[in-house]
């Protein structure tokens, strides 16, 4: 799923067109609230989106909408306008990336070195005890 991200990413960097999309928000009665939104392609389709938005209030639904949704864009390839990213987490995917591979590398160093001392450990303390008893 990585690397599909990444080629992902690398294919919208080199064709990718950048749109603003109209939003709108829907207040239910009951949570959760729905949000829509929809954009053109410069070859005419229409792409529309839609999900719920908020377990709380209308209120917190509304602010969380005008946050995310009232002034997105997307980056979008004009030969498959379905697959398409928020404009604000394509940005950010080298800089999420890159922390990711960091965390993920000094949490492996660490497992390895805890793992890797009980056998050393072993190891030293048999060689002291027979260096003790010569």
């Amino acid at each position: 799923m990585q690397y599909h991200a990444y080629l992902h990413y690398n294919d919208l960097k080199q064709h990718g067109i950048v749109t603003k999309v109209t939003a709108e928000f829907e207040q239910n009665r009951i949570p959760p609230h729905v949000y829509r939104y929809q954009f053109s392609t410069v070859k005419g389709e229409t792409i529309y989106r839609s999900g719920k938005i908020g377990s709380q209030g209308a209120k917190d639904a509304l602010i969380k909408f005008n946050e995310e949704y009232k002034n997105l864009q997307v980056i979008y390839n004009p030969d498959k306008p379905e697959d398409f990213w928020k404009y604000y987490s394509f940005i950010n995917y080298p800089k999420n990336r890159n922390q990711k591979l960091f965390i993920n590398m000094l949490i492996g160093t660490l497992v390895i070195m805890y793992v890797l001392q009980i056998p050393i450990g072993f190891i030293f303390e048999r060689f002291s005890k027979k260096q003790k008893e010569a």
